[in-house]
């Protein structure tokens, strides 16, 4: 199976790995605004060398124009985290 078709069978079994920017509603979960995305995007690259960055479950109750995510210091510069 090529891998159009795998992705293609596997959504519709219910295991979407290809989201779409409507997949909020069918979660009924509220969707961020695309500024606050970018901001995030923006600041999470500036991170991405110095810290582990990990997205928080908490960031649904938030209101649509606020992210949260899990940050912490990389002191060691490892590829995982020690807890994980």
């Amino acid at each position: 199976m090529n891998p159009s078709e795998l992705l293609n069978k596997l959504y519709q079994c219910g295991i979407n790995l290809l989201p779409r920017d409507n997949d909020f509603e069918l979660a009924e979960i509220e969707s961020k605004t695309k500024e606050v995305e970018d901001k995030a995007i923006e600041e999470i690259c500036l991170l991405v060398r110095s810290f582990f960055i990990k997205s928080s479950r908490w960031s649904t109750t938030l209101p649509n124009d606020q992210i949260m995510a899990k940050i912490k210091e990389n002191m060691e510069y490892d590829e995982e985290f020690a807890e994980d």
